[in-house]
């Protein structure tokens, strides 16, 4: 099945063997390809979700970005200079749905200079790295939309933690229809967490910022 690319009319199969022959993307194996096809083939793309808080999130690229470009982020681990296959990563991804309409805890970071929503899942049964994470993005339009995905330890969110508090000190906070929102200490943010969906500001001095 092939996907439309702005003008350009390409399939994933035909994306992927271009990463393959130009070296983006590491070794991978034709049953590993066959892998990453049927899971771009299943994936939510265009799905939109309405999660406990009544926070909309889209599966949908950024604008620029193809369809293509988009869902491959979500199939593979990027490190370094490539993309490498991940068979993790494939089960992750059956789980993407179903792990952010049932979130456990929603953290607020900065990611690539840019503001991140960071929804985490706690499946214990998955051992070493028992949380799934689906970080988010705002559009410039106020679309949210699922950016990317990994897994990670417990450590990994405690520094989330800890960074939260810190960006929002740094951004201050606001709703999605840009009110600022002012707290007195981080405790109250924690309570209002609980209650309505916050994002980071541009700035603009809270309680939490003053010295």
């Amino acid at each position: 099945m092939s996907i439309d690319e702005s003008s350009k009319v390409i399939s994933y199969e035909e994306f992927l063997e271009e990463k393959i022959l130009s070296g983006s993307i590491d070794t991978v194996t034709n049953i590993q390809k066959r892998k990453l096809i049927n899971a771009f083939n299943t994936f939510p793309i265009g799905k939109t979700i309405t999660l406990k808080l009544d926070e909309v999130i889209n599966f949908s690229p950024e604008p620029n970005q193809s369809n293509n470009e988009y869902i491959h982020h979500f199939l593979t681990k990027f490190n370094v200079d490539r993309d490498w296959y991940s068979e993790n990563y494939l089960l992750l991804v059956n789980d993407l749905v179903t792990n952010l309409s049932n979130y456990d805890e929603r953290i607020l970071a900065i990611r690539n200079d840019g503001c991140r929503i960071c929804f985490a899942k706690h499946t214990p049964q998955r051992g070493k790295k028992p949380y799934h994470i689906i970080a988010c993005k705002i559009l410039d339009d106020n679309r949210i939309i699922a950016w990317t995905h990994f897994d990670s330890k417990e450590k990994y969110i405690r520094t989330l933690r800890k960074q939260e508090e810190t960006a929002i000190k740094s951004k201050g906070l606001r709703t999605l229809n840009n009110k600022n929102v002012t707290i007195k200490d981080f405790g109250e943010y924690q309570d209002l967490k609980r209650k309505t969906p916050l994002y980071l500001g541009s700035g603009v001095l809270s309680e939490l910022q003053k010295p």
